[in-house]
């Protein structure tokens, strides 16, 4: 049997129509199988079928509404779906393949998630055939439309325009002109509409027409919204007055909508190369949207010779001509880690960096790197790939679509590239005498260098006109303003010589190690020890506690590096290496480091991330399970992490090194340290819905647990790896490790950790709409929680249980036990646990028409979750409370809190945005 809920409400069982009786009763057919297979209370039927004041008998008459409707499915298909009863409500047990709605949303999300024009068409034409009319035509109006489905009209619009974009961008702009003129005219103000008619005219050759349409749309939208045109339809005014409009593209929706710009900044004062610059400018000499192909620059050279300082330079100078954005990743080709970056972990940065959400990335390298090129069809983006190993390294990082530039920089030739992607070859060379001499002069300035032309002449010959070494002397230089550079090139001795790839390593040890004995002995020590650091870049702290010093000793030796020009400061308080430097540090800590002071010097490190982590997390979750982090070793200081706002920022800033930490103490086999970092992380990544890190993060503290036997570790990481795989959807895997985790806490004796797997898998159920036997986990869980004597798992128990007794109707017994929590969670401090239990009690008194109540329960939740860092959910409790305005008769600041969550979700680029957005528009309409 098939339900058709998007016109009239229909049920359809062997092409013949299933008499379903009076308007109500087919109403609340409609909302049962909006919620197909979910228990939808008597009491939420009875209050959507009477707006106003459900009379005395409302439960009787929905009774018999379902008695009737029963009988008439039953009839026409005995064995067919039914409607249930169970507990105080109702469910119609079937599938949601069986209601047309939710095929609709089915195969829209399909089609956004499909990398191919035609099969996006395809999917779309199929969701949009579908529709007969106004959804529930012939039960609802338009007030009990926007409570049922109040985002179906604007996902309806959304993907139709989905649908004339993919036939406009597949060349059928002639046959989608018509629909297009029929939709700018049932929606004047809708802006993506008008482009997209617009380019359909303008590539049918008629580019009056386009101009007129133009015209037109600006004078609706200054008369009844008083605003200008966006800057994308005005965009593409310009580019069609300049007959440039077959580079202008609609608007993308749905993947991947932000502009990045992630370049590095530029090297100040930059220094010759003026050759290199010309052939690269002429390159783009024209018109990068008119080539028929992807520009691909490769540059090549020796380490050291300034291949990312050309390539950095140049896409500055150039940026502005790539308005869609500008990406960079360091590929660490040649790190002495020898751990580059991978193709899948360069793809998902870009794909997180163009706004898609984790659960939008698909499985496998060559789905992303297809839906990488489809998010950059008919945009102008730079890439910048610096520091690649090989061709094969950057091949599925190429951007497809001609309009881009590709700059890759390596030591390797890239020979490939030019039979593949028709690269452009710039062969990177030493730096000119002249050049050379320049280079000093602006470092070190021109009065000194002019004044000792013979020493300036021996410093350019011993660098042999290799950049980095050049740039160590002159820092040495410039902080010695008083000594001659006689002195200075009689301390240097010798000669670079030759520096080809091989060995120029060898020949730039000279130079390092002129500097690097420059340095005060603990100095030296600390630059041998930096070889340890897995990087990208470390802080004062983190340096104190790999050298076994003081804080403030370590800032002072790191400025000693810095002015030495062995180490820089890319941001405030975080310095790096070049990667020569990184090896040239790596060697020596191996020359002048005994193994013993090598481990003492790790583990000291891994001690400090490990414990500040630590910090950071319980001011993230307060009273979350602890594992024994072990006796820390001398030396080794974790910092002070005040309050949660610290904690969020320290984490944030340390991202990327805490990844690259937990990978180093893998392969060096501290696993203790690995599997505790990777708990510490959890509420980190979680908060930030990081989820193929949590993934990651969580095998790698799985894996370790297991080579360390601990149980209770093992059973954590599961917990952790259930969450990350729920989030993405995947239930199947997500139950898999929670029962696993379940077991693993049985066999301990561990009653909260048996209870946060109860509440992981109550959560789970929840949001498959299996309230009921949610509440049962939940409810196993407040028991175990209670035996644990753990107060603030008790708390979040019984807040759960709140929201399922009130999800099915049961408010009163809902508000009791929710205020119980909320006295239980104010006990312990937990922030986030206290505003998750404000807003459960909003819901609550919502419900109850406690509508003033109800705004002041969600205030107190928006300050505690803005306390709590978590921005997502700042948006939530945004949305909240703008629902609790608008029952208690205050659309003005209904609309002041919807326009901070639609900020808010912008910021994030989250999908909710589009619903927030249909939200003021249903309201405005409304006024």
């Amino acid at each position: 049997m098939e339900f058709r809920l998007l016109g009239p409400v229909e049920a359809v069982h062997d092409g013949r129509l299933v008499p379903l009786g009076r308007r109500q009763e087919r109403c609340v057919l409609a909302i049962l199988a909006l919620e197909p297979g979910r228990l939808v209370p008597a009491q939420r039927l009875a209050d959507l079928l009477w707006e106003e004041q459900p009379p005395l008998q409302a439960r009787a008459a929905v009774q018999a509404m379902v008695s009737h409707l029963r009988a008439a499915l039953r009839s026409a298909e005995p064995a067919g779906p039914q409607v249930v009863t169970r507990g105080g409500g109702y469910l119609l047990a079937t599938g949601a393949d069986t209601v047309d709605l939710h095929r609709f949303r089915a195969r829209v999300t399909e089609a956004r998630a499909t990398t191919s024009l035609r099969t996006r068409a395809d999917l779309l034409s199929a969701a949009l055939k579908l529709w007969r009319g106004p959804a529930l035509a012939d039960v609802a109006d338009e007030r009990l439309r926007a409570r049922l489905c109040p985002d179906l009209d604007e996902l309806h619009l959304q993907a139709r325009e989905d649908w004339l974009e993919a036939r406009l961008e597949l060349g059928e702009h002639d046959e989608v002109t018509e629909p297009l003129k029929y939709q700018v005219a049932e929606h004047p103000l809708r802006e993506r509409s008008q482009r997209l008619l617009m380019l359909a005219l303008y590539r049918g050759g008629r580019r009056g027409e386009a101009l007129a349409s133009f015209r037109e749309a600006r004078r609706l939208l200054v008369e009844e919204l008083g605003l200008e045109p966006g800057p994308e339809l005005q965009g593409l005014q310009r580019a069609i007055l300049s007959d440039d409009g077959d580079r202008a593209h609609p608007a993308r929706t749905g993947l991947g909508q932000t502009s990045p710009a992630q370049l590095p900044g530029d090297i100040v004062p930059f220094t010759g190369r003026a050759g290199q610059l010309a052939e690269l400018d002429s390159l783009l000499s024209g018109d990068p949207g008119s080539t028929t192909a992807v520009i691909v620059v490769a540059i090549s050279g020796t380490a050291g010779v300034g291949k990312t300082t050309l390539a950095v330079h140049w896409a500055q100078r150039i940026r502005d001509r790539f308005p869609d954005g500008q990406l960079y990743v360091n590929l660490r080709g040649f790190d002495p880690s020898g751990s580059p970056t991978s193709r899948a972990e360069a793809l998902r940065d870009f794909l997180d960096a163009f706004g898609v959400q984790p659960s939008q990335v698909p499985p496998g390298i060559q789905a992303q790197a297809a839906l990488y090129r489809s998010l950059m069809a008919g945009k102008r983006v730079l890439v910048l790939l610096d520091n690649a190993r090989d061709a094969e390294q950057v091949h599925a990082l190429l951007p497809g679509t001609p309009g881009c530039v590709a700059v890759v920089t390596s030591r390797d030739q890239l020979s490939g590239l030019v039979a593949t992607d028709g690269a452009h070859l710039l062969t990177l060379d030493l730096l000119t005498p002249d050049e050379s001499r320049q280079l000093l002069a602006r470092r070190v300035g021109a009065n000194r260098v002019a004044a000792e032309s013979e020493a300036v002449n021996q410093i350019v010959d011993r660098c042999a006109g290799l950049p980095l070494a050049l740039a160590i002397v002159a820092a040495r230089a410039a902080s010695e303003a008083s000594v001659p550079l006689s002195y200075l090139t009689e301390e240097m001795g010798g000669s670079l010589g030759s520096l080809d790839a091989d060995d120029v390593r060898s020949g730039l040890r000279r130079v390092f190690s002129w500097s690097y004995r420059t340095l005060s002995a603990p100095g030296a020590r600390l630059f041998r020890l930096l070889g340890l650091h897995p990087g990208p870049d470390i802080t004062a702290p983190a340096a104190a506690s790999l050298a076994g010093v003081p804080a403030g000793l370590a800032r002072s030796l790191l400025a000693e590096l810095r002015r030495a020009h062995l180490i820089t400061q890319r941001t405030a308080g975080r310095y790096s290496f070049h990667d020569l430097l990184r090896a040239y540090a790596a060697e020596l800590v191996w020359l002048d480091e005994t193994e013993e002071q090598r481990y003492a010097a790790s583990v000291r490190l891994l001690d400090h991330y490990t414990d500040t982590a630590d910090r950071a997390a319980n001011l993230l979750h307060p009273g979350r399970h602890a594992g024994a982090t072990g006796a820390r070793r001398e030396g080794a200081e974790p910092e002070s992490i005040a309050d949660l706002d610290a904690a969020m920022n320290w984490f944030t800033a340390e991202h990327l090194v805490l990844l690259a930490v937990l990978a180093r103490a893998g392969a060096d086999g501290h696993d203790a340290h690995v599997w505790h970092l990777a708990w510490s992380l959890r509420n980190f990544l979680d908060r930030r819905r990081l989820w193929p890190d949590q993934t990651s993060v969580q095998h790698a503290g799985l894996d370790a647990a297991l080579r360390l036997g601990d149980r209770s570790a093992q059973a954590l990481a599961r917990r952790s790896l259930g969450r990350a795989y729920a989030e993405l959807g995947r239930d199947h895997d997500a139950e898999h490790h929670y029962r696993q985790a379940f077991a693993l806490f049985s066999e301990l004796g561990d009653d909260a950790g048996r209870a946060g797997i109860h509440m992981s898998l109550g959560m789970l159920a929840q949001r498959q709409g299996r309230t009921h036997e949610s509440l049962r986990q939940h409810e196993q869980a407040l028991t175990l929680f209670e035996r644990a004597d753990h107060v603030s798992g008790r708390a979040n128990a019984m807040n759960n249980i709140a929201m399922n007794h009130m999800e099915l109707g049961d408010f009163q017994q809902s508000l009791s036990i929710g205020e119980a929590a909320l006295a239980l969670i104010q006990k312990v401090g937990d922030t986030w646990g206290e505003a998750s239990t404000w807003d459960t009690l909003g819901n609550i008194h919502h419900q109850l028409g406690h509508y003033d109540r109800a705004v002041d329960c969600h205030r107190t939740a928006l300050e505690l979750v803005r306390q709590a860092g978590d921005r997502y959910h700042e948006s939530l409790a945004l949305r909240h409370l703008a629902d609790a305005h608008d029952a208690a008769r205050d659309p003005s600041a209904a609309a002041d809190a919807r326009y901070a969550a639609l900020e808010i979700l912008d910021e994030l680029d989250h999908p909710d945005a589009a619903l927030v957005r249909a939200e003021l528009r249903e309201r405005k309409a409304a006024v």
